[in-house]
């Protein structure tokens, strides 16, 4: 068992603690990765925190990943964390925050899968990467309403979504880079014909 007391976690509504995860070497290094919103900062953040016996300490906290908005104030904050058996990048997802536009965007944290580097930098090769430009180059895949959790196939690496859909789908999506799920412009089995792209 792990013990661990963090005192600035936001816990209204769907917010808190949204996963955790092991890191692939936490034998040796005892690393311990958690996604939840910082209160604070009203930030949806992933830090890394080090488990020694049988607790881990807050104060070894080191922030990897912040949101770069204050989350919204409704629902729907995603909530897979897990790292890839293939490469050992981080993903995570994300929810629309109750902003369904905001999915389409990419220059915003919502409604999207995110791979990062395990230390936080971002990997050069994700689709959506340009760089100093505008788009959030940490963006795998977009168009999410509410994927709850994500994870790999131990079988194959690939990295497959549980969303929660709107009034008629739910949905289990298999994450290929530089995807479009639709959310909001449609749902389920789709392809949006007028992607967003902007805020």
């Amino acid at each position: 068992h792990t013990y661990m007391t963090l005192t600035d976690v936001e816990t209204r509504h769907e917010l808190g603690l949204q996963d955790l995860t092991f890191d692939p070497d936490f034998h040796h290094n005892g690393f311990v990765y958690i996604y939840y919103q910082h209160k604070s900062t009203q930030r949806s953040r992933i830090s890394r925190f080090i488990h020694e016996g049988d607790t881990a300490d807050p104060e070894t906290e080191v922030l990897i990943w912040e949101s770069n908005a204050a989350f919204g104030a409704c629902c729907h904050y995603g909530g897979g964390l897990e790292f890839s058996p293939i490469d050992g990048t981080l993903f995570f997802t994300t929810g629309d925050e109750g902003d369904p536009g905001a999915t389409q965007s990419l220059t915003r944290t919502n409604g999207k899968v995110m791979r990062i580097n395990i230390d936080g930098s971002l990997p050069e090769d994700n689709p959506f990467f340009d760089g100093p430009g505008p788009n959030l180059d940490e963006i795998y895949c977009l168009g999410l309403r509410n994927p709850f959790r994500g994870g790999f196939d131990p079988e194959t690496g690939r990295y497959i979504l549980g969303e929660v859909g709107q009034d008629q789908w739910e949905n289990i999506y298999q994450a290929e880079p530089g995807a479009n799920f639709g959310w909001p412009i449609c749902e389920g089995n789709c392809v949006p014909t007028n992607p967003i792209y902007t805020d």
